[in-house]
Formats: C-alpha cells, sequence, structure tokens
C-alpha cells in the first residue's frame, strides 16, 4: 500500500526527421496501479529507399508495453524484483513470437526502455538501453539510470550498423553491449535493476532519448518545475536553434509526482 498521493502527467511527439518515419516510442501511465513504462523502438533501416511502415519496431514496442502491464497487474507476488522480471520475461517472449513470424529481418525488431511499479512507498525499476530516469529531491537531481550505449556510441566508426545490432546487441562477452528486448532470451541478461525509497516532494521523470538536448542544457531548478509539453517544445527548439543540426528523434517523457 502507497501512503502517498502519486499523479503523473505524460507527452509524446514524433520525430521530425527529413524523411517519414513512425513514432517509435510508446508509454503506459497508468495511476491506478502506479505502473509506468516508456519505451523506445529501435530505428529500422530504410528499404528501397523509404522508411517501412508499419513500422516493426513501433509494433514490438506496444507489444512489448501492453504484456508487460498485463502481467504485473495478473502476478500477485511481494517480491517486486521478480514481478518485474517475469513481467519482461514474457513480454519479449511476445516480441519473439512475432519476429519469427517474419523472415526478411536484416536485424530483429526491438526496443529499450524503463518499467516502473510504486508499491508500499518504493519505487521498483527495471531499464535496458538508453532510456534516461531521474530523481529530483530537495532541489537536487538524481539519475539513477546509466545509458548503456555511452560505450559503443564511442566506438560507432569501428564497426558497420549490422554487426552492432547482430554482433554486440543482447552479447555480455562483448565490450561495448547494451540491451535490447528484440525477443532473444539473452536480452533478459542485460536489464539492470533498482529501487528508490520515496520521500513526499519527490518527482521522477522518465524519459527517451529523444529529450537528452533539454536535460543536457538545463539546471535542477528549470527541470524541477517543468512540464512534459514543456520539456519537448524545448527540445525541439534546441534542435532547431543549434548551428550544428542535431538529429531529430522521437520524443517521450513521464512525470510522476510524489505527494
Amino acid at each position: 500500500m502507497n501512503n502517498f498521493n502519486i499523479s503523473s502527467c505524460s507527452g509524446i511527439n514524433p520525430n521530425r526527421a527529413a524523411f517519414f518515419k513512425p513514432n517509435e516510442d510508446y508509454l503506459i501511465e497508468d495511476d491506478l496501479h502506479y505502473i509506468y513504462i516508456l519505451l523506445d523502438g529501435v530505428t529500422r533501416n530504410k528499404i528501397n529507399g523509404k522508411y517501412p511502415n508499419p513500422s516493426p519496431s513501433a509494433i514490438v514496442s506496444k507489444l512489448f508495453g501492453d504484456e508487460v502491464h498485463k502481467k504485473l497487474l495478473e502476478y500477485i507476488n511481494s517480491d517486486y524484483f521478480e514481478l518485474l522480471k517475469n513481467s519482461i520475461f514474457h513480454a519479449n517472449k511476445k516480441i519473439r513470437n512475432y519476429n519469427q513470424q517474419q523472415n526478411n529481418w536484416s536485424f530483429l525488431p526491438g526496443t529499450v526502455g524503463i518499467i516502473s511499479i510504486i508499491k508500499d512507498g518504493t519505487f521498483y525499476y527495471a531499464y535496458n538501453g538508453d532510456c534516461s530516469g531521474r530523481l529530483i529531491r530537495n532541489s537536487n537531481i538524481y539519475l539513477f539510470t546509466h545509458s548503456q550505449t555511452e560505450r559503443i556510441h564511442k566506438h560507432l566508426h569501428e564497426f558497420s550498423s549490422d554487426y552492432i545490432r547482430n554482433e554486440i546487441v543482447n552479447n555480455k562477452k562483448h565490450p561495448y553491449c547494451y540491451g535490447v528486448f528484440n525477443g532473444q532470451p539473452q536480452a533478459l541478461d542485460l536489464i539492470e535493476y533498482g529501487k528508490l525509497e520515496l520521500q513526499a516532494g519527490d518527482k521522477l521523470i522518465l524519459a527517451s532519448d529523444g529529450l537528452n538536448p533539454y536535460f543536457d542544457s538545463k539546471n535542477t531548478a528549470i527541470i524541477a518545475e517543468t512540464t512534459p509539453q514543456h520539456i519537448i517544445e524545448s527540445t525541439i527548439q534546441i534542435e532547431s536553434s543549434s548551428t550544428t543540426p542535431k538529429r531529430s528523434d522521437d520524443k517521450a517523457v513521464i512525470i510522476i509526482n510524489i505527494h
């Protein structure tokens, strides 16, 4: 039982790429059961010069998110890490079943993200990939996730995109590995878990990496008072005003307020 009043708000906005690219971010904001899921589908390759539509990454993001949410509601388990683990297992299997119906992928469609649930005044979370989670408390900001793709980004020039997606993703033996929910059982080995004991006045922010330009440029006081729409609009403004053109990505954010 949660002894706090908990409320949330969210926003999602498609990319502004020069070519048509469907929105592949997906979120679930369930204030009734205190479940919050934010996902970012992995970008696909163009086929004959066009981005696939419908996007298989958008499809698996929704499949995964809906299945995790469903399983979190079905299971009764006081071990909330085990609850997260079991729900993610079934959701990843859902992606595997989808991907096995296809036979023309250069790499498996997948998604990354943060899955969380608040129980007994504690925020339990699991994540992979490069979405971010922040806690704002007493005018201080704490990043409680780290980008699993940070290492590979420093070495992108050393590998082809196909090699990264087929040989590095979900491969714990590779020094630059990172996790993607793509149906592979190995994806479960890259999940990172944690928990935060909550206090009244806390604010939690979950965001896809498309919003990194905002968080990289703002101080704690500004972030603490912001809204999802302001974060999204500010990121678009940063992208547009930069002298060095910034890649436009899908943008999704959930803000959870603890009262």
